[in-house]
């Protein structure tokens, strides 16, 4: 089972994920933080993305989000640490 493909996680996961995800724009907007962080730093984030072993075709199989998405985000965090602080 070596060759065998890591699967996303459960749909379940991915709800909570993006929840969370929501939660972090919400507070944004209320607190009147910015929302999303520059073009060069999503770029940024997005390179790191998608040299990942984790990308598959510009999904992440750690959280399930879809990259382009994710990373332009100011509450987004990467859920194996290479990008982002942790949201709690």
């Amino acid at each position: 089972m070596e060759n065998e493909k890591e699967s996303f996680p459960t749909f379940f996961d991915q709800i909570k994920n993006l929840s969370k995800s929501a939660k972090g724009v919400v507070s944004d907007i209320a607190s009147g933080n910015k929302i999303l962080v520059t073009d060069e730093i999503k770029e940024e984030r997005l390179k790191i993305c998608l040299t990942c072993d984790k990308n598959d075709a510009g999904r992440c199989r750690a959280c399930g989000c879809y990259l382009e998405m994710k990373t332009k985000f100011a509450s987004s965090y990467c859920p194996i640490m290479k990008w982002g602080s942790v949201q709690l």
